[in-house]
């Protein structure tokens, strides 16, 4: 038998070394994203559970304080003091231009003062799961602002989604309705809640600050709800100042402020590492998490209406995120 050349020997173990290198490269790759899948999904469910908790919270805090200025400056003071030092930590602090400037402005009442306003206002009078229900419809109403305007493709999965939408709203408000419920007006309030995310989400597709991070956006929105709240507190209360004192030692407040500070962190880290897609599979766990919460802090029961809301809820955000994930 010939014996093999040298030179061949080496190719062949070079060649056995190659392969081993690069089955070694592609068993860590699989396990690193098998890791990442991992960490993605407790960060889903990790903010899910505080959205389902910040409803709680606000019904809480909206009991111990109400919905006041004084209250939503004092946590815009906290949340844009904390984010501005995690930026400048960071060496991530920016000058915003005069466009960017507005678009926090906007971005601000929006998805900040407005939602915040109204939670403390409606939480109150109303149960935690079906509040939180109502809040998670946010996805199913953006669907409906864009099908409106025709900024996108539509689809059968998304006009399905929709409508599935719309029965879950019917189970929610028709017997509420029929027997006069005293909850029914402020159901009815609470939908301008997702409504409020929607038009937020239309318009920050539309007009993004260019080369931001959603850290840097969230800490731009933070700063100019802050600015704006200043002047409205100071003109509409009586007492400015000692209003402010009255609610500094507000546990319930900055136990919400810091589910929302939170609630920020884990959006903008899921829109970094997942995508927008992957951040909004969120709402299916805050929507049993509301529930969870309403039955630990107030011992709310859901009726069995509740629960046919919720299935057809879930399956409307499904039939809606799902052909998102498609088209991602």
């Amino acid at each position: 038998m010939t014996a093999q050349p040298a030179e061949n020997r080496t190719a062949s173990r070079h060649t056995i070394k190659s392969r081993d290198d690069l089955s070694d490269r592609q068993s860590v790759q699989r396990e690193s994203r098998e890791t990442n899948a991992v960490i993605l999904r407790c960060l889903v469910v990790s903010l899910g559970i505080i959205w389902g908790l910040q409803i709680s919270l606000a019904k809480i805090a909206g009991e111990d304080v109400g919905a006041t200025s004084a209250g939503l400056l004092l946590m815009h003071i906290f949340l844009a003091t904390v984010f501005a030092a995690f930026q400048v930590t960071k060496g991530q602090w920016f000058v915003p231009n005069q466009r960017e400037i507005g678009f926090y402005a906007v971005s601000a009442v929006l998805v900040n003062i407005a939602p915040l306003w109204l939670e403390l206002t409606i939480a109150p009078h109303m149960s935690a799961g079906l509040l939180t229900l109502i809040s998670c419809m946010s996805p199913i109403m953006t669907v409906v602002f864009v099908l409106l305007v025709r900024a996108e493709h539509i689809t059968w999965s998304r006009v399905l989604g929709v409508l599935v939408g719309i029965a879950a709203v019917v189970v929610v408000l028709v017997p509420k309705a029929s027997v006069g419920d005293a909850e029914f007006g402020w159901t009815m309030l609470a939908f301008v809640l997702p409504a409020l995310m929607a038009a937020y989400g239309v318009f920050m597709k539309q007009a993004w600050p260019r080369g931001r991070t959603p850290l840097q956006v969230s800490t731009g929105i933070l700063i100019a709800g802050t600015v704006m709240l200043v002047p409205i507190h100071f003109t509409t209360s009586a007492l400015p100042l000692e209003e402010m004192r009255s609610q500094y030692a507000s546990i319930p407040l900055l136990m919400l402020a810091i589910s929302i500070g939170f609630e920020f962190y884990l959006f903008a880290l899921l829109i970094r590492l997942g995508g927008a897609v992957i951040a909004s599979c969120a709402d299916y766990v805050a929507v049993l998490a509301g529930l969870g919460w309403g039955f630990i802090l107030f011992g709310e029961r859901p009726d069995a209406g509740l629960w046919l809301a919720v299935g057809l809820g879930l399956v409307a955000l499904w039939l809606i995120c799902r052909q998102r994930g498609t088209a991602s």
